[in-house]
């Protein structure tokens, strides 16, 4: 029997790197033999996966960026001489050949900076990702989506070029928690601690939630925050502690030795560390966005300008009625959890089994 051709050549880092381990590692037993390709240097986030998946690792300084061009072709003509049953694509665009051929997109960056941009630098797109995407968009058998918000934003995105998308499915994927080990202090730095798993692309916006703690700090000491970046976001101060990267598991057991989250970041598509500070009932300060009030709804303190003033009056009414979030946060999580897809479920949305 053909097999399935999983392209997961463009999930590197971040969220997209997580989406890839968790559909690989909950590929189903009765599925099909799948061809994995997917970057290198992620080779030991699947080091255990189902047997009938086969693993091709690609350097994706190479093949991801400079020959990505060639490696687009080579899967394209293979998908024409009829080499595989069904291609799902985990990577946001490709050379897409029609056919079998589901798109799982989970880049916003792609449709929120769409326009213009030449040259596509650290996750944004360029015109050879729109030219692949918008092909995408044009003959994939299916396309799947995390949020009624990327769907209608792909929507108007494809309107505004004249294209007629095709069917466009959402989605919403139930994260699984990695296993925490029991905190012995050393993750709590401050007397009420906020957490941020930031990243140092732009739209994160890691300085202005340093500028909002330090402003903050300034009206009440005890407030701090941990922040997953480096030292070039924002200001330095003591109230501001940047760690770096870290692992998902270790990401989590921050969130969850810290009192609260906060997320400044100005669009994404799923929102994964929204859902993971509603798992541990954590309340949190977040941007009045779409995706933001589509997860947490009425239970986060929401500000609603992109000033460090503006942040912290959200931080501060986030630390005043802690408890009162708390509880909100516990009563929105059932409604936020009812009808989410575990990883699992995907591949049958995908048309694999």
């Amino acid at each position: 029997m053909r097999p399935v051709f999983i392209n997961g050549l463009g999930c590197l880092e971040s969220g997209a790197r997580l989406v890839l381990r968790e559909l690989v590692r909950h590929y189903p037993a009765n599925g099909p033999r799948a061809i994995l390709v997917l970057p290198s240097c992620n080779r030991a986030d699947v080091a255990n996966l189902p047997s009938q998946i086969n693993v091709i690792a690609l350097p994706h300084a190479i093949f991801g960026r400079w020959l990505r061009p060639l490696y687009e072709l080579m899967v394209w003509l293979l998908a024409k001489c009829g080499r595989f049953s069904r291609i799902v694509n985990l990577s946001h665009y490709g050379l897409c050949p029609g056919g079998r051929y589901a798109l799982y997109f989970h880049n916003q960056l792609l449709i929120e900076e769409g326009g213009n941009v030449l040259v596509g630098h650290r996750g944004k797109p360029d015109r050879f990702k729109r030219w692949l995407f918008q092909g995408c968009l044009r003959r994939a058998e299916r396309i799947i989506v995390q949020t009624e918000q990327a769907k209608k934003t792909m929507i108007r995105y494809a309107a505004a070029r004249g294209i007629t998308p095709a069917p466009i499915e959402v989605v919403a994927p139930l994260p699984v928690m990695p296993a925490i080990e029991p905190d012995d202090g050393h993750r709590r730095l401050f007397a009420y601690q906020f957490f941020y798993p930031a990243s140092d692309f732009s739209h994160k916006r890691a300085e202005l939630a340093a500028r909002g703690i330090i402003e903050a700090n300034k009206r009440d000491a005890r407030i701090g925050l941990v922040m997953t970046t480096g030292e070039n976001t924002g200001p330095a101060a003591s109230c501001v502690a940047r760690i770096g990267r870290v692992s998902h598991a270790e990401a989590c057991a921050q969130l969850a030795a810290s009192d609260a989250l906060l997320f400044t970041s100005s669009y994404e598509t799923l929102g994964l560390p929204l859902l993971e500070a509603m798992t541990f009932g954590r309340p949190a300060v977040l941007p009045d966005l779409d995706y933001a009030r589509a997860i947490y709804g009425d239970a986060a303190a929401f500000f609603e300008q992109a000033t460090p003033e503006s942040v912290a009056d959200a931080i501060l009414r986030c630390v005043k009625h802690h408890d009162d979030w708390h509880e909100r946060v516990r009563g929105r999580r059932e409604e936020v959890e009812r009808g989410r897809v575990p990883w699992a479920g995907h591949w049958r949305r995908f048309g694999v089994v």
